[in-house]
């Protein structure tokens, strides 16, 4: 699909890829996603080392339903 493209070519191409979108899974591929609104940034998730995932899924799920809901 065209998200696994969009990852190989990030990883083995070193490639910087700059997408635009509100669909979660999309977003889920992502090293680092910046939350807008009203033009500013007001959170910022980044994908770390497993140690990290417990803590980006709970600000992830806190920033959605503020966001979104």
């Amino acid at each position: 699909n065209i998200m696994e493209k969009l990852s190989g070519l990030n990883c083995d191409e070193q490639a910087t890829i700059l997408m635009v979108t509100h669909d979660s899974n999309a977003a889920s591929f992502c090293k680092r996603i910046l939350f807008i609104q009203d033009g500013v940034i007001f959170h910022e998730l980044r994908r770390g080392d497993e140690s990290q995932q417990e803590e980006l899924i709970i600000n992830a799920v806190f920033v959605f339903q503020r966001f979104f809901c």
